[in-house]
Order: structure tokens, then sequence, then C-alpha cells
């Protein structure tokens, strides 16, 4: 599905389904090892400028128990948007850090602030 919908220059759907496939992937072999194979895919293919990948990665990384990687990928975006926060905060909080997770919310709160983020509230 992924080559067809590049061949056929529907790079939005290939995007979006690479993100799902990374979060299938998270559930079915949460290995470090993988999670770091697919991060050099990202990279070698340009894709880490697209936020849903990036954040996929990130949800990936954090499932893994690789929350250095998952921060790295984290710090080095440009643009962040809530699902970003979301992810860091979620991976914080599985790994067992509280206190990092709670400064994180925090530090979203000030970065955000006055920013539309994308609520549908």
């Amino acid at each position: 599905m992924l080559i067809g919908y590049s061949i056929h220059d529907m790079h939005g759907h290939t995007l979006n389904l690479f993100s799902s496939l990374l979060s299938a992937l998270s559930v079915l072999f949460p290995d470090s090892i993988l999670a770091k194979e697919v991060h050099c895919f990202v990279l070698r293919h340009g894709f880490d400028s697209d936020i849903f990948v990036v954040n996929a990665l990130i949800t990936y990384c954090s499932r893994c128990d690789d929350l250095g990687l998952a921060r790295i990928l984290f710090d080095r975006m440009h643009d962040r948007d809530i699902v970003s926060w979301n992810s860091m905060i979620a991976g914080y909080s599985q790994c067992g850090f509280y206190e990092d997770c709670k400064s994180n919310a925090r530090f979203n709160e000030v970065e955000t602030k006055g920013r539309n983020t994308g609520s549908v509230f």
C-alpha cells in the first residue's frame, strides 16, 4: 500500500499509513532496536519533518522504554502540536517518571498559552 500511494503521488496518504504502521509496530514489537531501525529509515527518507510521523515515532520509542530517543525526537521538532506533547507526557508517565511528566505538562501550558492548539473543545 505504501508503495502504491507513493507511485501515484498520494504522499499524504503514504505518511498517514506509515504513522499508523508505527503505532501498530510499537504494540506488536516493543523492541528498542526496531524503533532505532525505524528512526534511521525515517531520517534516510526525509520523513523526519512530518509531524505525524515524528509523533508516532515518539510514541513508539516511549512504548519501547527508550525515553532518551523519544526526547531527542521531541526536542528536534520544529513544530509541536497537542499530540506531540501528549506523546511525550504519556511516555514519561508510562515509564514511571511522574515528576518529569508534570514538569512537561506545565511547560506545555506556558508554550501554548495564547496559541490555538487545535483543541476541539
